[in-house]
């Protein structure tokens, strides 16, 4: 099983998704959502578990413990990992397949998701391809499925741009603008990534996909089930893949508020994820009003020049430029904040936690007020506090506090 998936994968699988789609889990319970998982490990990541792998170490009650969960959490846990010997078979079945499984507890998983999309980054990735071609600068090519013949030619000439400038195309692996823009990269032996709203299983069986994957110019990503259906919400949901793994994207068509094209442009539009740029239409009500929004066009006679990797070195990364601040730049609040942390996972008087950080107690109440304003932390009374990530809100402050003694 180590060959094929990581413990902390394997452990992160059994709880996010299903065996199978149709599969009827013990008493309902269903895999963790997306939210949900964000919450559950980031619990995981703070406290003595330090790593989902580790979950099965403990008993029922220690996790409820540690994690300071409720009872039926801590047995929806417990149910989702008794399946791994049926998970391990269809683990193995996707292996034999051509489909590897990774989740952000993988070096492989794509950077720029954790980067651009944080916390909206999938839990779980479905790939069958070379994963080396994440390492490449690559543009997002979106449009339409029932597109015009200028969008489709469109499509078809900065595909042929961007292959001889070195880049992997990024799309939807959907008919219309997605396929011109995988299958021209083809034709001229570049790189492609499709993303699929589906899940993969359909996708990797016909001939001439697996041929590409094979030959390995094609990786096929779905954040879906293999056997997963296609459903709308999922092509809408998708979209924000496609733009956070290229450096810049171009929509070639649009329809106007509706569609997966449009939704997908003023979603990164509004959350600032990369560049986005236009064929200029001024026929297109779609696309002239992505203008208005903020969207760059571009013309025919544009397409020549300036090169895509140009245009994608102009662009200033402001997260990264802003990410790495001096030392002398940092508050001291900053500095100290993860050591105080580290001493919240459970209940703790002020007076207790200042005592154990060698801190006067002003001191030490003013960067918990501050903690307090940036929802870090959860003031049980005037007197007892505990990080907001191990705050449980289903319990009552008398159950809150009793869950564990505090012994000052």
């Amino acid at each position: 099983m180590q060959e094929i998936i990581s413990q902390d994968s394997f452990s992160t699988l059994l709880l996010c998704s299903f065996v199978n789609p149709s599969e009827n889990i013990d008493k309902g319970y269903k895999p963790f959502k997306q939210k949900e998982w964000v919450d559950l490990s980031t619990k995981i990541a703070k406290s003595e578990l330090e790593r989902p792998s580790n979950l099965i170490k403990y008993s029922h009650h220690q996790i409820m413990e540690i994690l300071r969960i409720s009872d039926v959490e801590a047995e929806r846990i417990l149910t989702l990992l008794s399946r791994s010997s049926s998970m391990a078979l269809q683990v193995e079945k996707f292996n034999s397949m051509g489909i590897r499984i990774i989740t952000r507890a993988d070096q492989e998983y794509p950077k720029r998701f954790k980067k651009i999309l944080k916390s909206l980054s999938p839990n779980i990735l479905y790939v069958a391809g070379d994963l080396s071609i994440l390492n490449s600068d690559a543009i997002g090519i979106v449009g339409s499925r029932n597109a015009n013949e200028d969008s489709l030619k469109f499509t078809e000439l900065l595909t042929e741009k961007a292959v001889k400038e070195g880049l992997v195309t990024v799309s939807g692996g959907s008919k219309g603008i997605d396929s011109v823009a995988h299958n021209k990269t083809l034709e001229l032996n570049g790189k492609t990534i499709a993303i699929l709203s589906d899940g993969l299983a359909s996708f990797i069986k016909k001939k001439d996909n697996l041929k590409n994957i094979l030959n390995r110019n094609l990786l096929v990503i779905s954040p879906y089930h293999p056997n997963a259906r296609f459903y709308p919400y999922t092509a809408l949901d998708r979209n924000k893949y496609i733009y956070a793994l290229s450096k810049l994207t171009i929509a070639t068509s649009s329809d106007y508020k509706k569609g997966g094209t449009w939704s997908g442009a003023v979603e990164n539009l509004k959350n600032k994820w990369v560049p986005i740029y236009i064929r200029k239409d001024v026929q297109s009500k779609g696309l002239s009003e992505l203008e208005k929004l903020g969207a760059v066009t571009l013309t025919f006679d544009e397409l020549k020049d300036p090169s895509f990797i140009q245009l994608i070195n102009s662009q200033i990364n402001v997260c990264c430029d802003s990410q790495y601040k001096t030392l002398e730049s940092e508050s001291i609040y900053k500095l100290v904040w993860p050591i105080i942390e580290k001493h919240l996972k459970k209940p703790i008087s002020i007076k207790k936690l200042s005592e154990e950080l060698d801190l006067e107690e002003i001191q030490l109440l003013s960067w918990l007020n501050r903690a307090k304003k940036e929802e870090k932390v959860v003031f049980l009374n005037i007197e007892i506090v505990i990080s907001s990530t191990f705050y449980n809100p289903e319990m009552d402050s008398f159950k809150q506090l009793g869950l564990f003694e505090i012994k000052n």
